[in-house]
């Protein structure tokens, strides 16, 4: 049995998202192990979730990554606000998710691909918003006063 067809049955069992709406946003389709197909979609999903927290972190939270502390002079506190709301939204999805890897429900995962996949729209566009902004702060050149000085 094909992942998709495996995902199907449970789509018609819990009323899922269609396969070819999260496989063309999370690669379903590479799943190898379809023994619990819900379990692997939530993986793929929270795979996703956590390459963008990363992101957001080295922003929201700069440290000594030379990328983040300049990325992150880019957005005004505003912006750092908006985007933390967006942290806290993917963060109640991967504490879901964790809650979910140590319970082992078929049924609580399919919850969580339905309620997650209605709220991914918006959480996409907030993604979208940041890594636009993110890519054009490395094309324009900094201003005097923004030179960034050593950090070791």
């Amino acid at each position: 049995m094909t992942v998709k067809e495996k995902y199907s049955g449970m789509c018609r069992k819990y009323k899922l998202p269609p396969f070819e709406k999260l496989d063309a946003e999370f690669e379903l389709s590479g799943i190898e192990q379809e023994d619990f197909i819900l379990r692997e979609v939530r993986k793929k999903i929270e795979e996703k979730l956590a390459a963008v927290r990363k992101v957001m972190e080295e922003v929201l939270q700069p440290e000594s990554n030379l990328a983040g502390i300049y990325e992150s002079r880019v957005f005004s506190e505003e912006e750092k606000k908006e985007l933390f709301e967006l942290y806290r939204k993917i963060m109640k999805f991967v504490r879901q998710g964790f809650e979910l890897y140590v319970k082992a429900d078929e049924k609580a995962d399919a919850n969580f691909i339905s309620a997650f996949f209605r709220e991914w729209e918006s959480i996409k566009a907030g993604i979208g918003k940041m890594s636009s902004k993110l890519q054009d702060s490395w094309q324009k050149e900094m201003e005097g006063d923004e030179k960034l000085g050593y950090f070791g």
